[in-house]
């Protein structure tokens, strides 16, 4: 099977029919870095807790696949299973209808509005077959492979007859027309197509912006004709301004369609100050979201408006109850065999309130030291009593004490992966230490991985002869706390080092890795 992926990867065509059926794909990771685990860190993380809100989704995609598209949002603080909850709506979704097509696309902490458009450039990628981005390939499920793989006759078509202006904003041309030779079906329909493909040179402000959504919103509209589409936007408390206006553009746009578009945010992010990112320029007329004071989130008035046309639309994740932090609690420690009294429980609920990202870090902080172990039944059981004073009461002492159980140059190691984000890349770290791949590889799988249980390994990809191994933080705050540790000398100096080793592994191939080049070459 990921000699498949590989094949996709690389545009050789493969046949839908030649790829692996999976009723429930757990090996895809879209959310390996939020989801919820239990104690047992080497099983697949348990989903629990959720189900009002799943009922919820449910109906709303259930409207949307009857012809009354729309816009939802899951808002919760760090942790409270914002990216979970979509990821195992969308497993679900995939799984219940087979036609459905589902594409996602992130907003980055760091990108600034040097990354204009980037979640749905991801999206519009995904729906025209692009494999080959880095992520892409390692953070699909094999369903959704094979639909999209099936879509890209249908897609490419779309795009090049009627929506061309979008190619080299949104999508790059030379990708394109590689997946499109790839797939024969493709190359067949799209044949007169390709010729005006190579004489195309739109850039980013060549063609009025109004003109762009316009041509953005209906591609997504004749996409859905075909078949349904679940769009996912994850962490929008990040999006740049370009984005913003575009998602109010198309979120204007989805009735009558088969579209149901569905965003996290955290809401303190949004109500406790600006974007970080700053307003893109536009042109006089051009769509906006209205977010133009400065003591103002750019997502705040797009909010606003959006509920004020279309009602309750955000599912809000922090908005829950003592009974049901508590149920959580307890569903939590039942999906797995244990002997744990009533005593320990309340206790856990006190110290957690329920927080899913404070339980399940306070539950491995036990594993770790040895005061939950597994009797001879298999059964959790406290193996002493909890020094319940000894345990941290944030989160952020949690992550500062397992960060520190590892050896001092693996701490370092995980420094510089911070400063490359969420998801990094073990060749990466090892140019800029100067040490062996292989070595970092194994410490990083070996002591980081399996042993503390803080990165998951997200697969490997080639770039060109190059072998690169990519890993996520098992959740953003590991990241993020690790990135504060580091003063602003040390952050220029490893962003700097970062893009020279991103320079030097994609020798002859810079045009794969330009984006996370320009973000650190800006940043340094």
């Amino acid at each position: 099977e990921r000699a498949l992926f590989l094949r996709m990867a690389r545009h050789e065509y493969i046949a839908p029919s030649a790829l692996p059926t999976l009723a429930h794909d757990a090996t895809s990771e879209v959310d390996a870095a939020h989801a919820v685990a239990l104690v047992d860190l080497r099983r697949p993380s348990p989903f629990v807790g959720r189900t009002r809100e799943m009922a919820q989704l449910d109906a709303h995609l259930t409207g949307a696949l009857n012809g009354s598209g729309r816009i939802v949002f899951i808002s919760g603080e760090a942790g409270r299973g914002k990216t979970t909850l979509m990821t195992e709506f969308a497993r679900h979704a995939l799984a219940t209808y087979p036609d459905l097509i589902v594409a996602g696309g992130n907003s980055e902490a760091y990108a600034g509005t040097g990354n204009p458009y980037l979640p749905f450039r991801d999206i519009l990628a995904l729906l025209t077959g692009d494999m080959e981005t880095p992520g892409h390939v390692r953070l699909l499920s094999q369903d959704q492979v094979r639909r999209l793989w099936a879509l890209l006759p249908f897609s490419a078509q779309a795009l090049l007859a009627q929506y061309p202006d979008l190619i080299e904003v949104f999508v790059s041309g030379a990708r394109l027309r590689r997946q499109i030779l790839a797939h024969p079906i493709a190359a067949t329909v799209c044949r007169e197509q390709l010729d005006l493909l190579d004489q195309r040179q739109t850039r980013l402000g060549d063609v009025p912006q109004r003109r762009l959504f316009e041509q953005y919103a209906q591609m997504l509209r004749t996409l859905a004709r075909r078949q349904p589409l679940l769009l996912l936007l994850d962490d929008l408390q990040w999006i740049d301004r370009a984005s913003a206006d575009l998602l109010f553009y198309v979120a204007r746009r989805l009735t009558g369609s088969r579209i149901l578009l569905l965003g996290t945010f955290r809401r303190s992010e949004i109500e406790t100050g600006p974007a970080a990112h700053e307003p893109s320029p536009r042109r006089r007329g051009e769509e906006h979201s209205g977010a133009a004071a400065s003591d103002q989130h750019v997502l705040t008035p797009l909010l606003q408006e959006l509920k004020r046309r279309h009602g309750d639309i955000e599912i809000d994740l922090s908005g829950s109850t003592p009974a049901r932090d508590r149920a959580f609690v307890d569903a939590l420690l039942d999906s797995e065999p244990n002997e744990l009294p009533e005593g320990f429980r309340a206790k856990l609920f006190q110290r957690t309130r329920g927080h899913p990202l404070f339980t399940v870090e306070l539950l491995r902080d036990m594993q770790e030291r040895g005061d939950l172990v597994r009797n001879q039944a298999g059964s959790w059981v406290e193996e002493r009593a909890v020094d319940w004073e000894a345990l941290p009461a944030r989160v952020e002492a949690v992550i500062s004490r397992r960060i520190g159980r590892l050896p001092p140059p693996l701490q370092e190691a995980l420094k510089i992966a911070s400063v490359e984000g969420e998801s990094f890349t073990a060749e990466v770290i090892a140019q800029i230490l100067g040490v062996a791949s292989w070595d970092m590889v194994r410490r990083l799988s070996g002591i980081a991985g399996r042993q503390h249980h803080l990165i998951v390994s997200q697969g490997h990809q080639r770039l060109g002869g190059q072998l690169l191994t990519h890993y996520r933080f098992v959740h953003i705050l590991f990241q993020d706390y690790l990135y504060g540790l580091l003063d602003a000398a040390e952050r220029v100096y490893l962003h700097e080092s970062v893009g020279n080793a991103w320079e030097s592994l994609a020798a002859g191939r810079t045009d794969a890795v330009a984006l996370q080049l320009a973000r650190h070459f800006r940043a340094a």
